[in-house]
């Protein structure tokens, strides 16, 4: 159930992002964690892809990140009935190779733009139209050749248990080549279980607007809705006809004139309409027809799913993304590739009920079916995504922490210089929440245009108190609590830090400790204070909690033992927070040499001496730009409203243009600018 938030967070929001209010509300719920999106995905978003399944890449019931492309934004996957998976890159390159080992970059000859995967051959469309194909070999490597004699191509696809390539032109005209088996290059021209080396078309009545290979069988979409297939038809599973092969394309009788996609597996076929119904007919293996019967089923029935946008089938599951970004899987759930929890005696090993997918990201683009595996392409976050993920994107690469908490941390570092008051004010939760609301998909955000720094420090709590798993991991909480409740040396503090892992963790906190050494130098708070607020930088397992079943007895040796436990927390993070990175004996994470903090402050005496309609002028207009000589009268009037000066007329200004010998006599640069007002007041004086 959706959670009602205050109207003024939902109008900040749209304020900020400069959104309708309809868009804010939901965006907000996303933020919140009760809801997902039901609207598209932000174009620019950065996506990573989660896979799940598979005996050698995770765990039961677990999510692993793809992450071997490192700092990639990728905008598709493919994964088609085999355990080799390729993706591409928003720009245009493709990475690919068997899921349990690191993916590799195939060299493609141009900018890429459709990729294909199954078996083991590789298919790249270039943005040029041309086609490239090749064998990947076990250790993702890939040498892709060009295909001769095809038209342009728009879309290339392959069936996942026979090598057979089949590509859409860009005019909607299909080729096939590859092994014949069972009719499946539907030409009519190769013999049955022969191979056909070279492109040949294939008779598709209209012009094709959509079609799928599936293991033994391909279905076409005209675009007079009218469906095609072709290939094995063994029991009559895929067309309503005594022959068992089909060479060629035979129309389906069908009552829906209304599809608009297609979608095969083996020997089943889906098709979805406009309005996004899902129908399907063929096998019932595996309950893949839905429901407790494995019955075969020659006519279309409809599956009972939410609006329907796109399916994905696998040998023996079925991916399906909702309209509302949504994913349902079912089917054979061995190595939980079906993406439930594993409960045992609860979650069958073939579930034939269609079922929400509900712990991978906010929203899921598009949805790929490999072989013991399902990889799903979603919106990449910041709040709640694992630290050592994060700091393998490109713009975190080394750094302490993620870009959006050093940039706010190094903002709130030099604020301490001056804020005493820093961290004992809560920051406005209506602002705080717009800004996380943007920063956490990825959008960028100035801020240096936060007024209450106390915004920002409340937007590092809520980054760290969402980590699913804390600075100080898990695993580490025993050994730091332990030190706290024995008041352990610092020395033994200089060695917990030391052995941390992983690796960014140790950093973050290094990061974190030195950052709140600086605050407190200036602060009101002394350390417990502060270690209180940024508790979340260390928590217990959630299982591992306190519970009132623990003292069933006396509840208040609950409170009394939760109360210990709060005490060696804030103790141990406040001697991290007194003595700092470089007090602990490890350089200090923000690198401030003495060179630096000059250039601060002359940074800082400019601004100083700069009226406000000087620094409107160089916010406005940039140093190195130019402004119209309408813009440049306009600045001089405010100008010398500020300073009490009488404005120039316009004998003044051109007096003083040809003084300056203008590069372009049209307009003023932002140098002329100052020569101009250097003269114009030496003048006045």
């Amino acid at each position: 159930m959706w959670h009602k938030k205050p109207k003024g967070d939902v109008q900040a929001l749209a304020a900020l992002k400069k959104i309708s209010p309809d868009r804010a509300m939901t965006d907000m719920r996303v933020l919140t964690g009760t809801a997902k999106p039901a609207v598209p995905p932000l174009p620019n978003c950065p996506k990573d892809v989660y896979i799940f399944g598979g005996q050698t890449m995770c765990a039961s019931g677990t999510y692993r990140r793809l992450l071997e492309a490192q700092g990639k934004n990728i905008v598709q996957v493919s994964a088609k009935g085999s355990r080799i998976l390729a993706v591409l890159t928003v720009d245009g390159e493709v990475f690919v190779g068997q899921i349990a080992k690191p993916l590799v970059q195939a060299a493609v000859p141009e900018r890429a733009v459709q990729i294909a995967c199954a078996m083991d051959t590789l298919a790249v469309v270039g943005e040029s139209g041309m086609l490239y194909t090749g064998t990947v070999k076990s250790s993702g490597s890939c040498a892709l050749s060009t295909v001769e004699n095809l038209p342009p191509v728009k879309q290339v696809l392959l069936c996942s248990c026979i090598s057979v390539i089949v590509a859409l032109s860009t005019k909607g005209v299909l080729f096939s080549w590859g092994q014949n088996t069972a009719g499946l290059l539907g030409t009519g021209v190769c013999p049955l279980g022969e191979t056909a080396p070279t492109p040949h078309p294939i008779k598709v009545p209209g012009t094709v607007i959509a079609f799928d290979c599936g293991e033994t069988h391909v279905t076409a979409l005209n675009d007079a809705r009218e469906v095609f297939v072709w290939g094995d038809n063994t029991s009559s599973l895929i067309a309503p006809t005594s022959q068992t092969t089909l060479e060629t394309p035979f129309q389906l009788p069908l009552q829906l004139r209304n599809i608009c996609s297609l979608s095969c597996g083996a020997q089943i076929t889906f098709a979805i309409t406009d309005d996004g119904q899902l129908w399907a007919w063929g096998s019932g293996n595996y309950k893949l027809l839905t429901g407790d019967s494995m019955d075969n089923k020659m006519m279309p029935i409809q599956l009972a799913l939410p609006p329907v946008q796109s399916v994905s089938c696998g040998a023996n599951h079925v991916i399906a993304l909702t309209k509302t970004w949504d994913v349902y899987t079912w089917g054979r759930n061995d190595h939980d590739k079906l993406g439930y929890t594993a409960v045992p005696g609860k979650i069958p090993e073939v579930n034939g009920t269609p079922t929400m997918v509900n712990c991978v990201g906010r929203a899921v683009l598009q949805t790929a079916a490999g072989s013991g595996f399902t990889a799903l392409l979603s919106e990449r976050y910041l709040f709640g995504e694992h630290l050592t993920d994060v700091m393998l994107r490109s713009e975190n690469r080394g750094l302490p922490a993620p870009r959006l908490i050093v940039d706010i941390v190094n903002i709130l570092y030099k604020g301490a210089e001056t804020e005493s008051e820093l961290l004992r004010l809560a920051g406005t939760k209506t602002q705080v929440m717009a800004i996380m609301a943007i920063v956490d998909r990825g959008q960028p955000y100035d801020f240096s245009t936060v007024e209450d720094l106390n915004n920002l420090v409340d937007l590092l709590k809520q980054y760290l108190n969402n980590l699913p798993d804390p600075v100080i991991p898990y695993e580490e909480y025993p050994k730091i609590l332990a030190l706290g409740e024995r008041n352990a040396p610092v020395v033994e503090y200089k060695q917990f830090i030391a052995q941390l892992r992983p690796e960014t963790h140790k950093n973050f906190l290094l990061f974190l400790i030195a950052f709140l050494n600086r605050v407190l130098k200036t602060s009101l708070m002394n350390s417990k204070n502060i270690a209180v607020c940024f508790r979340g930088m260390m928590r217990v397992k959630p299982e591992e909690q306190l519970k009132p079943s623990d003292c069933p007895e006396d509840p208040s040796a609950l409170l009394f033992k939760e109360s210990q436990k709060m005490n060696s927390e804030s103790t141990a993070l406040s001697v991290l927070i007194e003595n700092g990175a470089t007090g602990l004996g490890f350089p200090d994470p923000f690198n401030l040499t003495a060179q630096k903090k000059p250039k601060t402050k002359r940074v800082k005496a400019r601004t100083a001496e700069l009226t406000p309609a000087e620094q409107q002028a160089c916010t406005m207009w940039g140093k190195g730009t130019s402004m119209t000589k309408t813009q440049f009268r306009d600045l001089l009037q405010d100008l010398c409203r500020d300073q009490s000066i009488p404005p120039p007329d316009d004998a003044d200004i051109e007096e003083g243009l040809q003084t300056i010998d203008l590069a372009d006599p049209s307009r003023v640069t932002f140098k002329e600018f100052q020569q101009f007002w250097k003269w114009y007041t030496s003048t006045r004086k």
